[in-house]
């Protein structure tokens, strides 16, 4: 009787463990894109160049999910994701291990809260209303230097509300003294009806020293129609911190100011088509005009870039590509571009999931 009883304690203690765990589950997942990439004008002699890059689609990864039922609704969940070279196995952000995210959060009917490194409430909102899902070259993805992409020490809140998508964040600015001093604030709202989806967005950052402000608004949309999807956003910057010339530029620039503030707006227009149930094609087209650049008043400038792209799936995990893009920037904005005012990469690369 003794014996059966210490046996029905164990299959109890067994069954309670099964219990739990079923309740929570972590996840490894990321994905290796590599291409190799010629580009003309690729030094400030306007020499060509040909090498192994990280790839034009994604940026390789990997990353840890996971996520607990605390029952009632309630759940807890963690990300943590890394960023690294295919072509040669370093990492993206040398000395930081997860440099795209690291956050906890909770989850239930009344929204996601998560804590920790996150995107900016800009850039997740123009993600997937832009026609390549924010190519990883700079000269694919430079339209979004006006803004930090993401953001340590951040609060982000959403919910759903039929089909309208509310998103608040708040980041923490950290500064003795001062509550508002490298803060940031943000707020969007998403409607989506169908094959249609329209975002608009604003976001406001306090500069590290407290000396500028970067009022950044946008608005964005794509829809669906067949085998195409159509994008369209606009961007209105008015920068007093810094933010544009800083992570625009490839020379070092001076922080912004209130006085003299960075002003810049700009668009972009796509169209996707799958051609084959294999065959993707993308199109893209963005543009900047820039206004009072490095704290200049006249210091103006333009920058453009198509881009053309055809992707072929083995499998829903393995796909090869081709792209193309050109760049071509005007006055203020040829500082962004290294060896001429205008320049053109063709790549191919392989993807693979996991």
């Amino acid at each position: 009787m003794r014996f059966s009883s210490h046996l029905i304690s164990v299959a109890s203690i067994a069954c309670l463990s099964s219990v739990a765990h079923a309740q929570s589950s972590v996840t490894l997942y990321g994905l290796a894109d590599v291409s190799l990439v010629w580009a003309n004008h690729a030094n400030p002699e306007g020499q060509n160049s040909f090498q192994m890059s990280n790839g034009a689609i994604n940026h390789s990864r990997w990353g840890l999910t996971g996520n607990e039922d605390l029952g009632g609704g309630l759940s807890a969940f963690f990300k943590l994701e890394s960023g690294f070279n295919t072509q040669d196995g370093t990492l993206a952000s040398p000395g930081v291990l997860f440099d795209r995210y690291a956050f906890v959060g909770l989850k239930s009917n009344y929204g996601t809260l998560s804590l920790g490194k996150q995107n900016t409430i800009f850039y997740n909102t123009f993600l997937p209303l832009d026609p390549l899902t924010v190519g990883d070259y700079y000269n694919t993805s430079w339209w979004y230097g006006t803004d930090q992409i993401r953001r340590p020490s951040s609060i982000n809140y959403s919910a759903d509300f039929g089909p309208v998508h509310l998103a608040l964040a708040y980041g923490v600015g950290g500064v003795p003294g001062s509550i508002a001093t490298g803060s940031q604030i943000g707020a969007a709202v998403t409607f989506t009806q169908g094959e249609f989806s329209a975002s608009t967005v604003y976001q406001q950052t306090k500069n590290a020293t407290g000396s500028g402000l970067q009022r950044i608004f946008g608005v964005a949309g794509s829809y669906a129609f067949g085998p195409a999807t159509l994008y369209a956003g606009y961007q209105n910057n008015h920068d007093g911190a810094g933010i544009g010339n800083s992570q625009l530029n490839i020379a070092g620039a001076p922080l912004g100011n209130s006085n003299i503030a960075r002003k810049d707006q700009g668009f972009f227009a796509g169209v996707s088509y799958q051609l084959t149930p294999a065959v993707l094609l993308r199109e893209a087209y963005y543009y900047l005009n820039m206004h009072d650049t490095m704290n200049s008043p006249g210091n103006d400038g333009v920058r453009w870039t198509v881009v053309s792209e055809a992707e072929y799936s083995f499998s829903k995990r393995t796909s090869v590509y081709g792209q193309v893009d050109y760049n071509h920037t005007k006055g203020a904005a040829n500082i962004q571009l290294p060896g001429a005012n205008n320049q053109t990469e063709v790549a191919i690369g392989l993807r693979h999931w996991f």
